[in-house]
């Protein structure tokens, strides 16, 4: 045996948020943790949106300190192709818009500081389980590790029918600045999903669209000139969205967790918190010595919305723009306000406004078979 091979016994693949938080609650817990991150900067690229709830940041025992917050959300508005635009109070969701690449450099010096290790530019090219650990190969050197959590983000996702490319741009507005968020909901161009604008602070805002970037700016435009917004996109952000539900690639000794296991929500693609929490259970977990009850704990905290929540895009791809114009319409007339945690739950917002009879019968008629789940 080679003595010059180090052991751990957590081993991370990926350095975004699930990936730090589970070697930070490894590490609290008294485990030697090694997190591979195969860029040269932790937090770079940013590829995400960055909205999440407080309340979901609390829940991650991350401190909203200003420097990881861009912008805070108190409403936002769903546009229509003709015009149509609906405003709704967000106040009580208390969401934000995270500096994704600061939350990140925050969660790797809480990583570090509680005790793990981390190599920026080692990519970890290969790991195999065996029954009594995890060997781990790097392009120069090569690991043991009694246990692997796999954050590699999208591309360790394995479901490819769950993907959708999207392109997201930075834009510099010269005027009509709006400091709320907004979707933008077009059937047409977009039948399976929608565009999103999000503020970004000091005249700049993050837009895009699932899409080619010809088609997603088109798109975009085309939206910010119904909002009398203008300006000049500055960046250009091309990646995928995991919208096809969790993976379930879990061993004795290995685990998929954040974008690699699929924990975003389908009905957005957003995963800070979702993939946040599955990364902070995964490290916690790490105390019984293998992953054996991780996915039925997973279902308990978060897992059960995110199979809800893909029941809920289905509904969304087979409803035309009409149908979603008229449900959009109802539940403003019912309330214009997302509750506490609704943001992040969004079968809890599907259960209070499923008591309106108007919209119950509009969801029910299209996929019948899953709507049990959801209610």
């Amino acid at each position: 045996m080679n003595n010059m091979v180090k052991r751990y016994e957590l081993a991370v693949k990926g350095a975004g948020p699930a990936g730090l938080l589970a070697a930070r609650e490894a590490a609290n817990k008294g485990k030697s943790v090694i997190v591979f991150e195969e860029h040269r900067e932790i937090g770079v690229p940013e590829k995400c949106g960055g909205l999440v709830s407080l309340s979901g940041l609390i829940k991650m025992k991350v401190l909203p300190i200003q420097k990881i917050i861009n912008q805070r959300i108190n409403f936002g508005q769903i546009l229509f192709p003709e015009g149509e635009r609906f405003e709704f109070d967000l106040t009580g969701s208390n969401l934000i818009v995270l500096n994704r690449e600061e939350l990140d450099k925050r969660l790797a010096l809480e990583a570090v500081k509680a005790g793990s290790e981390i190599k920026i530019g080692a990519r970890l090219e290969d790991y195999k389980e065996l029954d009594n650990k995890v060997i781990l190969k790097t392009p120069y050197e090569e690991y043991e590790s009694d246990l692997l959590i796999d954050s590699s983000g999208v591309a360790g996702y394995s479901n490819k029918r769950g993907l959708l490319p999207a392109t997201q741009f930075i834009y510099a507005i010269k005027e009509g600045y709006y400091d709320g968020i907004a979707v933008f909901i077009d059937k047409e161009l977009l039948p399976d999903f929608f565009g999103w604008y999000i503020p970004l602070g000091d005249g700049l805002i993050k837009v895009g669209s699932v899409g080619s970037p010809n088609l997603a700016l088109k798109f975009i435009e085309r939206n910010l000139k119904t909002m009398n917004v203008s300006g000049y996109p500055i960046k250009t952000i091309s990646s995928s969205l995991v919208v096809g539900g969790i993976n379930e690639m879990t061993t004795k000794r290995t685990i998929k967790v954040g974008d690699a296991g699929g924990q975003t929500k389908p009905t957005t693609g957003g995963g800070i918190i979702s993939g946040g929490m599955g990364g902070m259970l995964a490290g916690a977990e790490t105390i019984k010595g293998s992953f054996a009850d991780y996915s039925k704990n997973y279902d308990k905290l978060f897992g059960s919305e995110l199979k809800r929540q893909l029941t809920l895009s289905k509904i969304y791809k087979k409803m035309a723009t009409k149908e979603l114009l008229g449900i959009v319409s109802e539940i403003h007339k019912i309330s214009n306000k997302l509750g506490e945690e609704e943001f992040d739950f969004h079968s809890r917002m599907i259960r209070r406004l499923s008591l309106n009879p108007v919209v119950l019968k509009a969801l029910v008629q299209y996929i019948p078979e899953f709507f049990k789940d959801i209610i």
